[in-house]
């Protein structure tokens, strides 16, 4: 029942591999994909962390799947809640440069 999961995760690997490619080939220099690579190192230690501490404490599937589950909610949101707030910054800012206009 979790081949939905599977197909889905997978997608999304393969989709974000392309943009990290399409980024590092045209980024502006060296600190730039060293800063991205030692943050794919530390995103893999982490889901490494996760499955360890999952596959040694949660001793059944269903708390397994909740606990992943749970945290990929968690992600999951962050994920679509981050371009919102720069989406709120950037109507703030529209709308400060309009007032400063009107007021001349």
């Amino acid at each position: 029942h979790s081949l939905a999961i599977i197909v889905v995760s997978a997608t999304s690997m393969v989709t974000q591999l392309a943009y990290i490619t399409i980024f590092l080939a045209f980024s502006a220099g060296s600190s730039v994909c060293c800063c991205l690579i030692l943050l794919l190192v530390a995103i893999a230690a982490f889901v490494g962390v996760v499955a360890a501490l999952v596959l040694s404490l949660a001793h059944t599937h269903g708390t397994r799947t909740m606990i992943v589950g749970v945290i990929m909610i968690v992600f999951g949101t962050g994920m679509y809640a981050s371009p919102l707030t720069v989406m709120v910054s950037v109507r703030t800012r529209i709308w400060q440069v309009w007032a400063d206009r009107s007021d001349r």
